[in-house]
């Protein structure tokens, strides 16, 4: 919203440059600029040198944010590619996960579902400048990371559907990403949607509450991501609540 009706890009610009000044020849990225103050270990903050760029390039519709900032977006991709075992990672390498969830899915899952995200990302933004083969590779990663995240997370029963700890960051993380397989998306959606209904509690962190409406819009819920949005009687990481335990200072708690 901020560089549609703020025209920010000349700021990004120097905040991506400075990122990349940063970057180690590895493709390691801190999770703070121009100095972290915080020495830790997680891949998943870092990831905003793949994500910024093509966000703004898909507020703007300029390609030249996207030719600036590509290699750098690749070392980034690869050193993830080469941190990981057969597509998954080892809980060492996460200090956040999903910051400050209610009932958190397990760290390993959303970094693996993040990985997925920026894997996607990668082919779509060299599908758009030209890099035609990287494009398919990138295209080809992401399935596979999508696979082997469904063979570790995905649970099927005849009941139920659900992925990781059956959080519900877990479920809106693999709507939101496109790891879900098309036909357990719709037995997916409609266990998140009537948990929230019923318990009329949002349990997930800030990451995955940035993709929860996305994925209720969606699926034809405009109506629940509304009463999330306004409704001061939903509990937990509804946004009213999350507004009043900022305003008194327990949002961490």
């Amino acid at each position: 919203a901020e560089a549609t009706l703020f025209h920010v890009d000349n700021l990004y610009d120097r905040w991506l440059r400075d990122l990349h000044d940063a970057q180690t020849m590895s493709g390691w990225c801190h999770v703070e600029y121009p100095e972290s103050t915080d020495i830790c270990i997680d891949i998943i903050w870092p990831m905003h040198i793949i994500i910024v760029p093509y966000a703004l390039y898909q507020q703007s519709g300029d390609e030249r944010i996207l030719r600036r900032n590509i290699d750098c977006m690749e070392r980034y991709a690869e050193l993830l590619y080469s941190l990981s075992d057969h597509h998954l990672f080892a809980d060492n390498l996460f200090t956040y996960g999903d910051w400050v969830p209610i009932v958190p899915a397990e760290r390993t899952f959303v970094g693996a579902a993040f990985y997925a995200h920026v894997t996607d990302l990668m082919a779509k933004a060299e599908a758009r400048i030209g890099n035609t083969e990287k494009a398919k590779m990138y295209e080809a990663r992401f399935h596979d990371i999508c696979n082997a995240i469904n063979l570790a997370h995905l649970h099927v029963s005849k009941d139920a559907v659900s992925y990781n700890n059956g959080s519900q960051s877990a479920s809106t993380l693999a709507l939101a990403f496109g790891i879900c397989p098309k036909e357990y998306e719709d037995r997916l959606f409609r266990a998140l949607a009537s948990e929230i209904e019923q318990t009329k509690r949002i349990t997930v962190g800030l990451f995955a509450n940035a993709w929860l409406y996305r994925v209720l819009g969606d699926h034809g819920r405009n109506d629940l991501a509304l009463r999330l949005l306004t409704d001061t009687s939903y509990t937990g990481a509804s946004i009213p609540n999350m507004v009043n335990r900022l305003h008194n200072g327990t949002l961490n708690e």
